[in-house]
């Protein structure tokens, strides 16, 4: 759901842009870039949640769902070039063992403290 917020952000920033250019060719430029948002956008709610390693890794250190070349579904951290799990030995970022990611859910504490 934070990549929701996020591309739905970078889609009202590039409209702001989109708004206050003045020639052609930047205006050009940003339809590119929101077409672009909005390709991803459209990626995002038909995968579920589920992000391409090929698109983007997590933060460095984030605790994630992952879904390996196998189908199995696994909790790891990102290690600067690893995957780290208490389930799997240090997987490689260039191994392909993880072909998607996404972040974990909410806990009910973090839920009881958003409606706060």
């Amino acid at each position: 759901m934070n990549d929701l917020l996020f591309l739905t952000a970078q889609l009202a920033d590039a409209i702001h842009l989109l708004d206050c250019m003045a020639n052609e060719v930047d205006k050009k430029r940003g339809i590119a870039i929101l077409e672009e948002i909005h390709t991803r956008f459209l990626s995002e709610l038909q995968s579920g949640g589920w992000i391409s390693v090929a698109d983007r890794l997590p933060e460095n250190g984030a605790t994630v769902l992952c879904l390996l070349y196998n189908k199995e579904i696994i909790s790891a951290k990102l290690d600067n070039t690893d995957w780290v799990s208490k389930y799997t030995k240090h997987l490689s970022v260039d191994d392909n063992y993880v072909e998607y990611w996404q972040p974990l859910p909410p806990t009910q504490k973090q839920e009881h403290e958003n409606d706060e």
